[in-house]
């Protein structure tokens, strides 16, 4: 089999995620290259390495899509099936945002009149975000609506957002799935704080394994969960899927991250 290459985008990737990741992809002896796209542009910015056999890309969706014109692979994995929506419809209550609804960002502010919320949690339904997921109020929605409208933002395009009723969460972690297999997982928050903490305890990790198991759409991807706290009562619930390839990996360990990749990819370049 050909030597993976591993391409990392610098300038996209949080300092702690690329030494990391640098240094577990030179001690399992595979190639590395950096190189950085023009944001925005989804063009290179500078030389295109010349690669031959299996290559893996982390950093932003511009450098996949460099790396796909490139014609490298298999590159990353991503699509339609990592959506909110998807993510809801297979899991039904065992999802955070069950209860959301998909509006036409157009759209948001009538939906939360007409359901008296006054607040809401708010996320693009797409996995590639074009804004992060956060609670706001009725009128911070109206205002940050007339915002996009000024500025045409979305203006040849309705942009799918999901809507949901505001949770009471503890804590939440992040977790790299690999051939439907949790290969590392890290807390990431508490109580809506930073708290980054390597590991998940048991009862984690076998509700979100079960969860995995019932959905996996693609060979990698990143799935999040959290602890839910209702009456007195701890469950955990899925809160997202998300494209590996641009995800941040918290305290997750870096050397089982490139392992299990790695030898997915290895797999299919026999």
């Amino acid at each position: 089999m050909s030597q993976i290459t591993w391409v990392l985008q610098e300038k996209s990737i949080k300092p702690d995620d690329f030494q990391g990741l640098r240094q577990a992809v030179l001690a399992h002896d595979h190639r590395l290259e950096i190189m950085n796209v023009v944001p925005f542009a989804h063009e290179p910015d500078g030389p295109i390495p010349h690669l031959n056999g299996p290559v893996v890309v982390y950093g932003s969706e511009g450098l996949l899509n460099v790396a796909r014109h490139q014609g490298w692979a298999p590159a990353g994995w991503d699509g339609d099936c990592l959506n909110q929506s998807a993510v809801l419809g297979h899991h039904g209550t065992h999802a955070l945002n069950t209860g959301a609804a998909v509006v036409p960002h157009t759209d948001i502010a009538d939906h939360m009149r007409n359901h008296g919320m006054h607040r809401a949690f708010l996320r693009p339904d797409s996995e590639g975000k074009a804004f992060p997921g956060q609670v706001m109020t009725l009128d911070e929605v109206e205002s940050w609506l007339t915002r996009l409208h000024d500025a045409d933002y979305f203006a040849e395009s309705v942009y799918p957002v999901v809507v949901a009723p505001v949770q009471k969460i503890g804590r939440e972690w992040r977790s790299v799935i690999v051939d439907g297999q949790i290969a590392a997982i890290s807390q990431y928050a508490n109580h809506g704080e930073n708290d980054r903490q390597p590991g998940a305890p048991a009862d984690v990790v076998q509700a979100l394994q079960a969860a995995v198991t019932h959905y996996a759409p693609l060979p990698v991807f990143v799935a999040d969960i959290a602890e839910c706290l209702q009456d007195n009562r701890i469950s955990y619930k899925i809160i997202e899927y998300n494209s590996f390839n641009s995800a941040g990996l918290y305290a997750c360990d870096k050397m089982t991250v490139v392992a299990a990749v790695s030898g997915h990819v290895a797999a299919q370049f026999v």
